[in-house]
Order: C-alpha cells, then structure tokens, then sequence
C-alpha cells in the first residue's frame, strides 16, 4: 500500500479514501469529528496547551523531535533521550552511513556475544565463487596439465577421451559493496576472458557459464535490424553480406525479436523471405539461426528417422548430449510439429539393445545432480564387470540402467571404480562386450561424460573426413552450440588433431556458406 498526502492506493483492490488536506488548505478537518473551537485551523488537531511547544501552527510534531518538543516546557525528557526514557540515542557524529567494515551500531548497548565462528558472513573458509568440491581421496582430481593450448591430457587408455574439465575456479572475493558489477543471465559477463585454460563447466552447472562465440548485442534495436533485412532482400539481388553480418553478431533471442518486428512491421515471414532469396547450405545456416535450439534438434531427428536409412550417428549425438529439459521439449515440438511420436518413430527404424538404449535416452529421466554416491559407485562397477567380463556373454540391461540414469558426475566416480576393480577402462570393456549401434551408443555415453567438448570435437572432425562433408552435423553442432561452448570445442579440436577448426572448415566449404560459419566461429 502506498500512501500519499492525499489519497491511499491499495493493490490489492482499487479502492481510494480521502484524507484532508493540509493546513491552510481551504478544505475542512475529518469527517464526523467535532470541530474544535480552540483550534484556528479547524483541522481535528489540539491547541498548543500553555507551556507546550510546537513545529509550525497546525502540523503534527515533526520527526525526529528536537528537544523538549511535545513535551510542557521543563518536564521533557533528557536531550537525546527516548521519550519515557533515559537511555540515550545512539550517538551519530556523522550524517553519512558508516565506512566499510565500521558497526553503524557501535553506539547501541551491546548484546551478549555470539559463539565464536567466522567473521566472514555468510561463514565460510571457501572464497566466494563456484561451489567447491569436498575433496575425497578416492576421486581422481582433474587437475590441468600444463600445455600449450590449456587442456588437461587424458588419463584414460588409447582410443578413449580426455577426462572432464573441472569447474572454474573461485572468484576473487572483495568488500562487500565493491565487487564487481555481473552482467545480465545470458548476456555477457561485462569483466569475461575469452578461456584460455580448461574451465568447461560440469555436465550441469547450476548457472550456464556461456563459452560460446555469439554474444547478445549491445544497442540492439529489432526495428533498425528489420528495416536492414528487408532492404538487403529488396529489389534487384540479395544483399548476402548485411544478412551474416546481422544474424550472427545477435544472440538468439535478439534474433527471435526481430522474427516478430518484421511480421509486425512489414506483414510477412521473415524464414520464408529468406528461404525465397537464399539458396543451398547458406539458407541451412540462415535458417537454423532463426529456429529454437530445440526445434532445430528436432527437424534433424526428423531427418534422421525418415527417408532412406537412418542415421543412427544423429539420433545418438541429440539424445546423449541433450539434458532432461531440453528432451522434454524436443518430444513435444517433435509431435507438434511431424504428427508422430518421436519414441515411435524410433522403434520404427531401429532394433534390438540399441533401440532399447535410445528409448531409454529419449526418457529425459538422467540424475543431473552433481553428489557422489562413493559406495553405490562401487556396487554398480561390480555390476558392471560381473554384467561384462566377469560372465560368459554380455548382459546389455545392466549397461543400459546404469550409464542412461546415471548423473555425469556419478558415473566418472563408477568408471574410475571399475579402473581398480577389472584394471581396464570401460571403453575397453565396452569394446570387448558389445559391437555396432549399441557400441556406438554406449561409447558416445562414456565420451560425454568423461568430456563433452571433446565428443563434439570428434564428431566435427568425422563429418569432414572422408569423402565430402556431412553438412548437417557440421551446420548443427556450429549453430546449437555457438552460446554454449564453441569456444572451447575450437581450442580441444586444435588439440586434438593439430589444425585449427576454421582451417578445416575453410577446406570444406565455400562460398556464403564458408563465410557464415567463419563468422560464428569468430575467424
């Protein structure tokens, strides 16, 4: 409730009652009070009394009161009491709120000390920043190998991948008061580095740390970007050059602003303009820019699902890499959008342990907590070994229940068990055990979860090896992960194969097309 001189706003209902003016206002003292005839005014307040001080004729006493005011003269309080008491007031010397690290109530009686703990609030022997870990002798750090490009070395056997990066450091701590400003969740963080050291978060931080390569841009104005698109397509020609240079230096949702400022201003579909205008793989691009995330995984499941044969290397990347939410979503633009169940259509183009691994996946039902169960992690490494080598034959339902429902951090803690138990990697394991789709999907598990930069680094150097490219994956992967972690799927894919990301893709491509990507990647 907000209450003014003059009326009261209340929120909850619109009611407003009037209250009386001031003095001097020309407009009578409360309804239904009698009117006093002492009192010149005739606003409801008492007469000053003999020997009574006052403010100003008419007014309440003001706050706070100077000495003595309200009280008969020679019977107030103490100076600088509380009235009815002698205790003092707390004496301020200065108008101004104490500095830092002062007790703005050092002139209060002091109240019986507090246990000692901390003086840091909230307590802490941590610094302010990422969570950290209790260290447990029986995880393996990851700590980072010194090298050129900042990555950790792998501590798995040949073939395998690079263990997970470890969450960021601790922030620097400073005054409360003093610390520096953040920046918006998904903008740009107004003090970011681009990384130059492993810093991929965990499979599922609590906040999204964006280590991608397109940033909201600052000064964003939907109509001028509008007016922009809808000269380069006017006339005689396409005017390719201002449509990159738009799309790519704004974030996804300054792009999905301008879809509605162009309708809303000029009445058609900004898609299909451009669909109309562009042609080959750079319409693939420009599209996919200006489709939802989730939407564009579920066109390419689609794709995956129907036609001629399946691409069974599709469906395992999208399910395996995607969190619960966004498998949720995906289901649901699936049907919406293709009239069919994205379960069903699985069933419908895949068999055996592998169609069983997939429906599992498209579950969404993964732990995604990052707490470490150290004795259920060995209770499932032995039944992982007794389910693999430890038998004659492969029970695939004791893989499946354990690496699809599994959190990320968990399962590391259940891979480096079975380490000591079998003295084999898993991926060795799995290699042994299993063959074909179910292989691929297993080893795709265990590779996102040791490192998801790293799988994704594989997966783009495999859609540009061999003979011509697989432009769908290359598109993609550019474009779903351009604001999650490009950036650093740039520096592991140097690492990895020794040349450069945009070099590749510079040998691969041509055109509008090479150039649009080169623009997400920042080359």
């Amino acid at each position: 409730m907000f209450v003014s001189p003059y009326k009261v706003f209340s929120h909850k209902r619109d009611v407003v009652m009037s209250y009386p003016a001031y003095p001097n206002s020309g407009v009578g003292g409360y309804p239904g009070y009698p009117p006093n005839p002492g009192n010149p005014s005739n606003l409801g307040f008492p007469m000053p009394q003999p020997g009574m001080e006052t403010a100003a004729p008419g007014y309440p006493p003001q706050y706070p009161p100077g000495p003595g005011i309200g009280y008969p003269v020679g019977t107030g309080p103490p100076a600088g009491a509380y009235p009815g008491s002698t205790s003092p007031y707390p004496q301020q010397t200065s108008p101004y709120p104490p500095g830092p690290g002062a007790n703005p109530y050092s002139s209060y009686p002091s109240n019986p000390p507090n246990p000692p703990t901390n003086p840091q609030y909230p307590a802490s022997a941590a610094p302010m920043g990422y969570p950290s870990a209790v260290p447990n002798p029986s995880v393996p750090s990851y700590n980072p190998v010194p090298l050129a490009s900042g990555y950790p070395t792998s501590t798995v056997g040949p073939g395998s991948y690079p263990t997970q990066y470890g969450a960021p450091g601790p922030l620097p701590t400073a005054p409360y008061g003093q610390q520096p400003a953040m920046g918006y969740p998904g903008t740009p963080n107004p003090t970011y580095q681009p990384p130059t050291a492993p810093g991929y978060a965990q499979a599922y931080p609590a906040v999204q740390q964006n280590y991608g390569t397109i940033f909201p841009h600052q000064g964003f104005d939907p109509r001028l970007d509008s007016d922009a698109l809808r000269k380069a397509m006017k006339g005689f020609g396409t005017d390719e050059k201002t449509i990159v240079n738009i799309l790519v230096n704004r974030s996804y949702s300054q792009r999905q602003q301008i879809v509605v400022t162009y309708k809303t201003q000029f009445g058609k579909d900004l898609i299909e303009q451009l669909k109309s205008e562009l042609s080959g793989h750079f319409e693939d691009v420009v599209v996919a820019l200006l489709i939802p995330r989730t939407r564009l995984l579920a066109k390419h499941l689609y794709k995956a699902t129907s036609g001629f044969g399946t691409s069974e290397k599709t469906l395992v990347e999208i399910l395996c890499t995607s969190s619960n939410a966004d498998i949720r979503e995906i289901n649901a633009l699936y049907k919406q959008h293709y009239h069919s169940s994205l379960e069903s259509d699985i069933k419908g183009e895949t068999y055996g342990f592998f169609k069983r691994l997939l429906i599992s996946l498209n579950m969404g039902n993964r732990d995604e907590s990052s707490t470490v169960d150290q004795a259920r992690a060995a209770q499932d490494a032995n039944a992982l070994f007794r389910a693999g080598e430890g038998r004659l034959g492969t029970d695939e339902s004791t893989f499946n229940r354990i690496l699809v429902s599994q959190s990320y951090a968990q399962l590391r803690a259940v891979f480096q068990e079975y380490e000591r138990i079998s003295g084999r990697t898993i991926e060795h394991t799995l290699r042994n055990e299993m063959s074909g789709d179910v292989l691929s999907g297993m080893l795709a598990i265990v590779a996102c979860v040791r490192n998801k930069v790293a799988y994704f680094a594989e997966r783009l150097n495999q859609c540009m090896s061999g003979a011509g490219t697989h432009d769908m994956t290359l598109i993609r992967i550019i474009v779903t992960r351009s604001e999650i972690d490009l950036a650093l799927i740039k520096q592991e894919f140097q690492r990895m194969y020794g040349t450069p990301l945009f070099q590749r893709i510079t040998n691969e491509t041509s055109g509008d097309y090479k150039k649009v990507l080169l623009q997400i990647l920042r080359n």
